[in-house]
């Protein structure tokens, strides 16, 4: 993620990864609404719905990487297993 560029996260519950780089988070991100956050690298967290979550690097000039894994929906394998 470039420094400067602020982007929502994803759609859906899952797990954001700081894989290099520091990252500030605001919204939907902790125990309440409106709560922000400051994550280094190797810091994951579990989100119920990354759309209410926007990110940006924390440093100008410092460039940080992510990795968002969406939550895989149990329901659907389940709907599926009892056709």
């Amino acid at each position: 993620m470039p420094a400067g560029q602020a982007r929502r996260v994803g759609a859906g519950a899952g797990e954001l990864t700081v894989l290099r780089g520091r990252v500030w988070l605001t919204g939907r991100c902790g125990a309440g609404d409106g709560s922000d956050l400051v994550l280094a690298p190797g810091d994951t967290l579990r989100l119920a719905d990354g759309a209410g979550t926007v990110v940006e690097a924390w440093r100008r000039g410092e460039d940080a990487v992510l990795r968002w894994q969406p939550q895989a929906r149990r329901w659907g394998l389940l709907a599926l297993a009892r056709k």
